[in-house]
């Protein structure tokens, strides 16, 4: 057996092309399913980062069905016995002098702290973000990109900012934190927040108390309803890496073939002189896993790069199709 093997080895540098073809089949099945994978997987994680982190701490959020929340149901919040904290929030879309979209969160700067610390503002811009109007903080990449340092001015749509300091953010999505107030006269929004922010220590009861005119939804809850929407885009993913699977399958299939079919006289060779059938086809299975294992840590290594490539353009098809996502390569 073991002569037989490597009888049929020795065909594989004399068909240099060939083989060539049936290596770059492979990998090219294996780059494709790979890279495709690992692009939609670095979109979830970075759709779960992104949540998590604009979330914070809350276990639920309380808003309108449809529309604005009124502040005026604020101090009924404060008061409820479930509600252990509570933060409103404004969280809308602005557009920059520069045409670029960001987002703007405003909130309350002494009731966020429960819920995002990092996103409080430095000390020695604290007192100044909570009192002065048209301030705002940025985070660092976006503070980088655009080159703001504090002092600086940041022009929107909706008028100018004056820049405090900057925050970290591992989502890579540009936003600004601003106060509540700011956010309201900014936007024309005077009276009324997007959502509360909640940390529930009775959920169930508050649901029973905010049931009628109110959506009480859970922190969980929403992440599962936007890996839902993504859900179909991933099934895109899947398919296209199928076929690009199937086509590398083909590929292999076809030269396979086309290897065997010029190997018949020395396959026949082979069994005039006594080798048996099984001997014959173990050698030709020997010589496609050799070539199978070589195509697929190829088409790894290149997968791996293609996802790279991949995963930015799935960022921008999720941001134009369904939300923002700036998911970072794998």
């Amino acid at each position: 057996m073991t002569t037989v093997v490597r009888a049929f080895l020795r065909y594989l540098p004399r068909r240099k092309t060939l083989s060539l073809l049936q290596v770059l089949g492979i990998a090219f099945g294996v780059a494709s399913a790979v890279g495709m994978a690992l692009s939609a997987r670095a979109a979830l994680g970075s759709l779960t980062r992104a949540v998590e982190f604009l979330s914070g701490k809350a276990t639920h959020t309380l808003a309108r069905p449809a529309g604005p929340l009124e502040e005026t149901v604020l101090p009924r919040v404060a008061r409820d016995p479930a509600v252990a904290a509570f933060s409103p929030v404004i969280d809308r879309r602005v557009g920059l002098a520069s045409g670029e979209i960001v987002r703007l969160l405003g909130v309350d700067p002494l009731l966020d702290r429960a819920f995002r610390p990092d996103l409080a503002p430095p000390e020695d811009a604290g007192f100044r973000f909570l009192t002065e109007p048209d301030t705002c903080l940025v985070d660092r990449a976006t503070a980088g990109r655009l080159g703001l340092e504090p002092g600086g001015r940041l022009v929107t749509a909706r008028g100018d900012l004056t820049v405090l300091g900057t925050f970290p953010n591992p989502t890579g999505e540009p936003v600004i934190l601003v106060d509540l107030a700011t956010a309201q006269e900014l936007l024309g929004l005077r009276g009324v927040v997007d959502r509360v922010d909640l940390v529930l220590t009775n959920p169930e009861g508050f649901r029973a108390r905010w049931g009628t005119g109110f959506r009480v939804e859970g922190a969980g809850e929403r992440a599962r309803t936007l890996r839902e929407m993504l859900r179909a885009f991933r099934l895109n993913l899947e398919a296209l890496s199928l076929m690009g699977l199937f086509v590398g399958v083909f590929l292999v299939y076809n030269t396979a073939m086309f290897a065997v079919v010029t190997r018949r006289r020395d396959a026949g060779v082979l069994r005039s002189l006594g080798v048996y059938r099984r001997e014959v086809a173990g050698a030709f299975l020997v010589e496609l896993g050799i070539l199978g294992l070589a195509g697929g840590i190829l088409g790894s290594a290149l997968g791996f790069a293609l996802s790279r490539g991949l995963t930015a353009r799935v960022g921008e098809a999720v941001s134009q199709v369904y939300f923002f996502l700036r998911p970072q390569p794998p």
